[in-house]
């Protein structure tokens, strides 16, 4: 009989990390041609729920969140263990509560040109 042991870890976190990317960009792709401009305004909670998750994973995980720098961190390793290693992420500057980072490799952008998509339309900015 087969068990998912017999395909390596590595390989079915390949699998399932591809498989969340292309789902928020199929995601997007549908709703906003349903929704419009209006998609926006809708998906922008969810990533504000889904922060409130990874400090909750942060936090189960033992990944310091003292201050922002920590939460920046946390952040770059929980989206890559998410999403997989095509997220790459850098904390350019921080302070107490204030941490820029520099996202250099992005899984769903990846997705995004590979389905032909618009890139500024389907990647939420931080405007």
């Amino acid at each position: 009989m087969v068990s998912i042991e017999d395909i390596p870890a590595e390989v079915r976190w390949e699998i399932a990390a591809k498989a969340a990317s292309v789902t928020s960009v199929a995601y997007d792709m549908v709703f906003r041609e349903v929704l419009g401009d209006k998609y926006d305004e809708i998906e922008r909670p969810i990533y504000v729920e889904a922060g409130k998750e990874m400090k909750s994973l942060a936090t189960a995980l033992g990944l310091p969140t003292d201050n922002a720098m920590d939460l920046g961190d946390a952040q770059s390793v929980l989206t890559t263990i998410l999403y997989g290693p095509e997220f790459e992420f850098g904390n350019v500057e921080g302070i107490e509560d204030r941490a820029v980072g520099k996202v250099t490799g992005c899984a769903v952008l990846n997705r995004t040109n590979e389905m032909g998509l618009d890139p500024k339309v389907v990647c939420l900015s931080a405007g």
